[in-house]
């Protein structure tokens, strides 16, 4: 993994990725394990026709021999595909005392002569080339993803690394060429590896938060970043992260009654200077912006004064954005200590030096500052004066703004490479709190972040000339998006507005802002919606003279969303969020913020919360709820009249609710199970007695809402998302169902296998209870538990044990059971299916797409 750079100080040594490949013997990449006496569908080269799930169909074999295949085949061929004749595999190993490994030192300098032959070939001749590694690219994609459990990380880690560098070499190739690009499919989830416990206890033995480590994971998708990250050691010793957690920095965790405000050295104990907070509302209330004048800080700290004035359009002025877990808050008053107003004095003074400075970049995009600020500026006979902004004190909208960050003021910009110093950015504290946000957003190209000797701005150095370099282009991608997140302009012109669709502007708008809010936090949990409103431009006045109060607070400003967007999309109906309860707002998400003990999300929860923001379909916001249009089933427990009870088997144990089974009205079977037990949050687990989802049918009146027309009749394949409830009545002459949403549920279909296992069920479960056995249960339904039951119930059990027995001697059924239930025993486990039945014989009556719902 040498090609990748490193931090200026790495944490330990280059990981060593072992030798177990053999000889690749230079034929299509493609065809490979075919050539290699193996079943491989793929016998022929079929460009751009890739299977999906082709990693089912790779042959089983032992772990050390698939290992060295995939070694041999997916690095080494890859290698040979893309270098062609520039290609030589001694390039790539390495002895190290005795033990052969894989290096990839010489990656970038074999790129570059490959790069230098491509020159003089056609444009065709350069697409063919490249449709051919992409094809490759795609292949190991697939491929990586049938490797045995135990298969070494590293080994899979320097294939998907070096496929990396490939598809951003081809990349930029396609767009030198101006042809459009193909779908590149790049294994980079593997990078997820190296923050795995054991090199994720080095992380956290070097300064990194168990919190900062998890978003990370998130925010990244690069090998190259998150390798870059795992090697980089925190710098902020003030801040010790033993009992922190994954989804939570205790330090982010401010408590008003136990908050200190940090003087800037520990011995320090000037007094605090103040100021009079009537000074400051006169200000705002004549609509005016409240500034700081700060005169005679560089001297004596009891000669600092500090002035309130309005704002007339001419001061230039530093606003100070900062997280107060770093001390440079105050909960309970207007108030700083004295060093601390005099260090931001002398901080202004070099920002400002630095700002107008027109030729403050050198060609390697570091930013040329002279080195005594404060003497220039004393002896320039200039006033005295500086003009700041700090939320501590008072709360004008920014002009320039000055991080300040633990992690960033004691790291020495001059020190490290540029792209540290946007690593060292991008994983600080300031980006995971809600306020910085909105600082940022207002800044703009004005954000500048304080490191240890000078500020740096970070437009400039984001797209410094230094960053554009094919070895680090993977980190740069990776960088460049979390920026355009922090700093994304929510502030449209609103002649663009009108110029482009509805459905565009709040697609837009609302993606742009989850991605921004998802791994942030805040005190105050009803900050989030005034936070909002300035992102969006919606009117803030509205919110603030509600109650501070979240329900109050965020259905407002989902009304002004709808408001202004004349909808909203309505696939958050399948968000998972916290819901507001108030009625009429029960669709709408209580906060897009970073649930405090929630946990992250994992990758797929990310794809899926952008691709809900997209729907291009809006609904209206009613007093009823949301008015949309979707698909369904009404849900309906089937009638029996043979017996005076739906269930004359009650007495017998039943399973924990894992899933509803019901049957549509042309026979289909599907299954759905709640969404948090599907993907298996720990915070779903129902006791013993307590059936939710059977509950909600059982109340009458039950409906599913489907986020697409019908499962997929593909076995295995799951159909979308579903929500739960039961309809409270109707309007619009019974067109449009009012409906109560209880849960979120996974639709699936049934596959072929379990059909026959819930046929069979069904065919015995209603031949038992048309025998005398059951009758005679049935009508002592209310002498449970009484001698005489009980023994009548005995009878039934073995009387259950010989027919489930009986039909467990197919063969058809038994190999039903060995595939869908991992080779569960048929007779006893047909026997717990036919038990429970009669509280899964539920009958579904479709809608159509055209259905609306007035969704709360």
């Amino acid at each position: 993994m040498e090609h990748f750079v490193l931090p200026i100080d790495p944490l330990d040594s280059d990981l060593e990725i072992p030798f177990v490949a053999t000889v690749y013997d230079g034929g299509s990449f493609i065809t490979y394990p075919a050539r290699k006496g193996l079943p491989w569908p793929l016998s022929y080269y079929q460009d751009g026709l890739i299977p999906h799930d082709l990693y089912l169909s790779l042959p089983s074999m032992p772990t050390l021999d698939q290992e060295s295949l995939f070694q041999t085949w997916l690095f080494f061929g890859l290698l040979q595909v893309f270098m062609k004749d520039g290609y030589d595999a001694e390039h790539y190993k390495e002895s190290v005392r005795g033990r052969i490994r894989i290096t990839t030192a010489k990656l970038f300098e074999n790129m570059r002569k490959m790069w230098v032959k491509q020159v003089q070939q056609s444009s065709k001749d350069k697409v063919v080339q490249f449709r051919t590694v992409v094809n490759c690219l795609n292949l190991i994609a697939q491929v990586l993803r049938g490797c045995n459990d135990d298969f070494d990380w590293r080994i899979k880690l320097s294939i998907a690394s070096v496929c990396e560098v490939f598809s951003s070499t081809v990349t930029l190739a396609y767009a030198s060429l101006g042809v459009k690009k193909p779908i590149i499919h790049i294994p980079n989830q593997l990078g997820l590896h190296l923050f795995e416990p054991n090199r994720k206890e080095r992380m956290l033995s070097a300064g990194w938060c168990s919190n900062d480590i998890a978003i990370a994971a998130e925010r990244f998708s690069s090998v190259q970043t998150l390798y870059f990250l795992s090697r980089m050691k925190k710098l902020d010793a003030q801040r010790d992260h033993h009992g922190c957690q994954d989804d939570m920095c205790k330090w982010n965790q401010i408590k008003k009654d136990e908050y200190q405000t940090l003087h800037v050295r520990q011995a320090c104990h000037c007094p605090d200077i103040t100021l009079p907070l009537h000074e400051i509302e006169l200000c705002l209330s004549k609509h005016r912006l409240p500034l700081l004048r700060l005169k005679n800080f560089l001297g004596d700290l009891h000669e600092l004064r500090i002035e309130v004035v309005e704002y007339s359009g001419n001061e230039k002025y530093v606003a100070i954005s900062h997280v107060w877990a770093y001390g440079l808050g105050n909960p309970i008053a207007n108030t700083l200590p004295r060093c601390q107003m005099a260090r931001l004095g002398e901080l202004m003074v070099t920002l400002n030096s630095t700002a107008t400075d027109e030729s403050n970049q050198n060609a390697e995009g570091k930013i040329q500052t002279s080195e005594n600020h404060l003497q220039i500026f004393l002896e320039s006979g200039a006033d005295s004066d500086i003009y700041l902004w700090i939320d501590t004190l008072c709360c004008p909208k920014a002009s320039y703004v000055l991080v300040l960050d633990g992690g960033l003021v004691v790291c020495n910009y001059t020190e490290i490479p540029v792209y540290e110093a946007i690593a060292r950015i991008f994983t600080s504290a300031w980006l995971q709190r809600l306020w910085t946000l909105q600082e940022g957003v207002l800044a703009q190209d004005r954000l500048w972040f304080q490191f240890q000797d000078r500020p740096v701005n970070l437009k400039a150095l984001i797209y410094t000339p230094f960053v554009h370099d094919i070895t680090i282009e993977s980190f740069r991608t990776d960088m460049i998006a979390q920026y355009r997140i922090m700093s994304m302009s929510f502030l449209q012109d609103e002649r663009l507005c009108e110029a482009t669709s509805r459905h565009t502007n709040i697609r837009n708008d609302l993606l742009a802002l989850d991605r921004a809010l998802r791994h942030r936090s805040v005190t105050v949990e009803a900050g989030e919606a005034l936070c909002i409103c300035t992102l969006l431009q919606l009117p803030a006045q509205d919110v603030v003279r509600l109650p501070a109060e979240v329900e109050a607070r965020m259905s407002k400003v989902w009304r002004l969303i709808a408001l202004k967007y004349h909808g909203i999309p309505q696939r958050v109906l399948f968000l998972s969020f916290p819901r507001l309860q108030k009625r009429g707002f029960r669709w709408a998400p209580r906060r897009l913020l970073k649930e405090a003990h929630g946990g992250l999300l994992k990758h797929s929860t990310s794809v899926t919360r952008s691709y809900m923001w997209q729907d291009p379909n809006l609904g209206d916001l009613t007093e009823s709820g949301l008015l949309v249009k979707w698909p369904g089933f009404k849900l309906d427990a089937n009638e029996y009249h043979n017996l005076p009870v739906r269930n004359p088997w009650k007495a017998l144990p039943r399973l924990r609710e894992s899933r509803i089974l019901f049957k549509s009205e042309d026979g289909t079977r599907y299954q759905f199970s709640s969404k948090e037990h599907t993907t298996g949050d720990p915070a779903y687990k129902h006791a013993e007695g307590v059936f939710p989802l059977h509950d909600i049918i059982q109340r009458g009146n039950c409906y599913l809402i489907l986020a697409d027309d019908s499962p997929s009749k593909k076995e295995g394949h799951t159909k979308a998302l579903g929500i739960l409830g039961n309809v409270i009545g109707s309007s619009n002459d019974g067109h449009i169902l009012n409906f109560e949403a209880a849960d979120q549920v996974l639709v699936f279909n049934t596959s072929e296998k379990e059909c026959i296992i819930l046929e069979t069920a069904e065919r015995v479960a209603h031949q038992l209870r048309a025998e005398t056995l059951t009758a005679e249960l049935a009508a002592m339904d209310a002498e449970t538990g009484t001698e005489k039951y009980e023994a009548v119930l005995e009878l039934f059990k073995k009387r259950l044990d010989e027919v489930c027995m009986e039909e467990a001697k197919s063969e058809l059924l038994t190999e039903a059971f060995d595939q869908v239930y991992n080779g569960a025993n048929a007779g006893r486990s047909l026997r717990v299916l036919v038990r429970d039945w009669f509280y899964h014989d539920i009958v579904g009556k479709s809608l159509s797409a055209e259905q609306q719902w007035h969704v709360d």
